[in-house]
């Protein structure tokens, strides 16, 4: 059997919280919602990798 892209439910899902600074470390909250036919625990390891990344070189460069 083979999925259909049938309607919005494949389309992955990101949501964001508030971020939070207590004790000199900044916390955001991030979720995100995949359709399990299309992506696995590695994709969505991947995805929270590249953004933590992503954010690290972020919050540098507002060192800066």
């Amino acid at each position: 059997m083979h999925y259909r892209i049938i309607d919005m439910a494949s389309d992955p899902r990101s949501s964001w919280g508030k971020y939070v600074t207590r004790d000199g470390r900044t916390t955001l909250p991030v979720t995100l919602t995949v359709h399990h036919a299309l992506a696995d625990g590695l994709h969505i390891s991947r995805f929270y990798e590249n953004l933590g990344r992503e954010l690290a070189a972020l919050a540098e460069q507002w060192k800066n």
